[in-house]
């Protein structure tokens, strides 16, 4: 980007990524859009589940030259932002490859496996000079840095402000974001569970802490987010396992995460969470453990014996909004994980420790 905030930026449809250029940077991209015109746009990058950076971007009209000015923010600027987008947000599958010394290739897969799925790239110069003499790629399907239907703000317009227009009455809040406990926390739950030496165990624990996968819906309908097995496990009858999932989740004040067995597990084997529905705080993010979320599960039938493999879903997260009593007085924080406000580690405003 140029001192004057001037940016200068070519973009092309492409099929697929690039297999023959360096890979600099990979990582997932959520973005939504403040505002069309002027265009006020929020953004947060993703690297293997968790949050990496928050940028706030304002930019002007124009085609091949524009002005840009984008900020970081703090997590807490992007989430409370995050809080009046009333559209669900674009993901972009987001790749940086080094064109050349100078020049790098961005290529985005947006709405991976949605009907409006589409895939480009962008390339950033100096001068505009630069800018016309680039000869396209031989990847490139089509130059559309002219095109506004390709402009991202109306592709936001298209299917995130159009769609709800025509849509029900009542609109779908977004009220969390899952991510990954930090590596520490995740290895000191899951060492009980592998059996090797150190080195060997480091090398398998951190294989899983990178195949984690945020829990995901299968449909556009479905209510249930699904969680997955860190690595495999057997239950025969009246088996059970406290699984760390790897998982927590940042959620709006006013909702909850309820935790349910995956119904086909259900019916088949009758494998049942040990607490019915596990509850999942707000509050519960800040805990001493990440807020990691465990779940214990039972196989309660009494002939079949259930293998979950690893990167199988075996319980789903429905969020859920709750509401308070006219004479609620809680005041307190919680300090703790899993049955930590039953009192034991609930910090009370001005106290200095645990009760």
């Amino acid at each position: 980007m140029q001192n004057s905030f001037t940016e200068i930026e070519r973009k092309f449809l492409i099929n697929s990524f690039p297999d023959s250029l360096p890979l600099k940077e990979e990582f997932q991209v959520y973005q939504a859009y403040l505002s069309i015109d002027p265009e006020v746009r929020i953004r947060r990058n993703v690297v293997n589940g968790q949050d990496k950076a928050y940028y706030l971007a304002i930019k002007s009209g124009g085609k091949l030259v524009r002005k840009e000015i984008e900020l970081h923010i703090t997590k807490e600027q992007f989430y409370a932002l995050a809080e009046i987008v009333e559209h669900p947000f674009v993901l972009k599958d987001f790749r940086i490859y080094q064109l050349t010394d100078e020049l790098d290739l961005e290529c985005s897969l947006v709405d991976k496996g949605s009907n409006t799925e589409f895939m480009y790239a962008e390339i950033e110069f100096p001068s505009v000079d630069a800018a016309q003499s680039f000869q396209p790629l031989p990847i490139f399907i089509q130059d559309v840095t002219d095109n506004p239907a390709y402009k991202m703000k109306n592709y936001w317009r298209r299917t995130r402000l159009a769609e709800a227009k025509e849509g029900s009455a009542k609109r779908i809040q977004r009220v969390g974001a899952f991510e990954k406990v930090s590596f520490g926390e995740f290895y000191n739950n899951i060492k009980p569970f592998v059996s090797a030496t150190d080195e060997a165990m480091l090398r398998c624990i951190t294989q899983m802490y990178h195949a984690l996968e945020l829990p995901t819906r299968s449909t556009s309908g479905s209510a249930g987010y699904d969680f997955r097995a860190p690595f495999d496990f057997t239950l025969a009858p009246g088996e059970s396992i406290k699984l760390p999932t790897g998982i927590r989740v940042k959620i709006s004040n006013g909702w909850w995460l309820a935790c349910v067995p995956r119904s086909g597990l259900g019916f088949k084997y009758r494998v049942q969470l040990d607490n019915t529905i596990g509850v999942i705080d707000s509050d519960y993010y800040n805990s001493d453990n990440e807020g990691h979320i465990f779940a214990k599960i039972t196989n309660d039938g009494k002939e079949k014996t259930v293998t979950v493999k690893a990167g199988d879903a075996f319980m789903q997260g429905i969020f859920l909004p709750y509401g308070l009593a006219y004479s609620d007085t809680a005041s307190g924080v919680r300090n703790g994980g899993m049955g930590s406000t039953d009192g034991q580690h609930v910090i009370e405003f001005g106290s200095k420790k645990a009760a």
